[in-house]
């Protein structure tokens, strides 16, 4: 890759991580309230009817409420990644954030991503789901399904994040 490529590149909006990591700990401290509550809302039939409800309002609105949108998705797929890896000394954002630089290395990055429509994110999202739903049976991969939808739900929100600063 040539020093062009690395100057063209956007950083990480540090903003956002920080927001979204005070967002995750607020809802973790939540739902520590009540262990019936996180035991349902995690449970993988109730996650997929959550996750499915959220992916269909993210093409709703204007563009800062369809930001909000993928912003609190984000935070739900990072808590249930929290749930499901609990007491098993996985750093969650660390293995979300190697699958955001392999889906930008796959895909593009954010050059690709500021190019997509609110309808492609809700669709590759709902694609994600789908195969979610298809792995239930197999620990290993509903887990890393669950990082590659988490992955890609933030780099919806970075895109939106940057869409709305544009504008």
């Amino acid at each position: 890759m040539s020093d062009a490529d690395d100057n063209d590149r956007k950083p990480p909006n540090y903003d956002l991580l920080r927001r979204l990591r005070e967002a995750r700990r607020a809802f973790r401290y939540a739902l520590t309230q009540d262990g019936d509550a996180r035991e349902r809302m995690f449970s993988p039939a109730n996650l997929l009817q959550t996750l499915r409800q959220h992916v269909d309002q993210t093409v709703i609105g204007t563009p800062r409420e369809r930001c909000g949108r993928l912003f609190v998705l984000t935070v739900v797929l990072y808590s249930s990644l929290e749930w499901h890896f609990a007491g098993h000394s996985v750093n969650i954002e660390a293995d979300v954030q190697v699958e955001r630089i392999r889906q930008n290395y796959r895909y593009g990055g954010p050059e690709v991503d500021d190019r997509l429509t609110p309808k492609d994110w809700q669709t590759r999202m709902r694609g994600q789901i789908l195969r979610l739903e298809q792995e239930l049976a197999v620990e290993e991969l509903y887990a890393a399904r669950l990082i590659k939808l988490t992955a890609l739900a933030q780099a919806a929100v970075e895109a939106a994040f940057r869409h709305i600063e544009s504008v």
